[in-house]
């Protein structure tokens, strides 16, 4: 007699886990599917031009061509990734280089009032620019007035103020409070005849 015949159903770990398999199976088909596609469209097609957006592209960031005016100094600039590209580089209206790297983002901060013009080329591994026409875009920045800064210095001065004038009403009182009890304790201590 074998062994099989008296083995109870279900207790070869093989068939207790084949149920198991082909889902995970099916899982893992479809990740590997999905991320295929995700990549192929995260990707500029070849005849499509690579836009500048609002956010990242894969956010559901919209093609822009400008961004502003902005009230702050600073921004973060998304664009359209370059199949063979080694990295990027974003340059401003001066040539400064301002980001050299492999994400298709860069954040750019101490932006004066004006307009400034951002250039971006996607580079190949030995540093040359694959684009012959590279992406610009133009950021205009216009910060706050001066009349509103001051108006909210005041506000936040009031607010601090009344803070401060809180606290000390409050400690004061509680202060007076404390004296006042310990006066009466006093009394009471001195005169115990006199509490009842």
């Amino acid at each position: 007699m074998d062994g099989s015949a008296t083995r109870p159903q279900g207790s070869d770990g093989r068939r207790e886990t084949r149920w198991l398999v082909l889902p995970l199976r099916l899982c893992a088909a479809a990740a590997i599917l999905g991320c295929g596609l995700i990549s192929a469209s995260h990707f500029a097609s070849a005849d499509e031009r690579p836009r500048f957006h609002s956010d990242a592209p894969d956010r559901g960031g919209e093609p822009i061509d400008s961004i502003g005016p902005l009230r702050e100094g600073y921004t973060t600039l998304w664009w359209d990734p370059t199949p063979d590209a080694a990295a990027y580089e974003l340059t401003d209206d001066a040539g400064t280089t301002i980001y050299r790297g492999h994400l298709p983002q860069a954040f750019v901060s101490g932006l004066s009032d004006g307009e400034h013009v951002f250039t971006v080329a996607p580079i190949d591994e030995d540093g040359e620019w694959l684009a012959s026409d590279p992406l610009s875009i133009t950021v205009t920045v216009e910060h706050w007035g001066l009349r509103f800064a001051l108006l909210l210095l005041t506000i936040g001065a009031i607010v601090v103020a009344a803070l401060v004038g809180v606290l000390a009403v409050g400690s004061w009182l509680s202060h007076t409070a404390r004296r006042s009890h310990e006066a009466a304790a006093n009394r009471s201590a001195t005169n115990p005849g006199a509490s009842a």
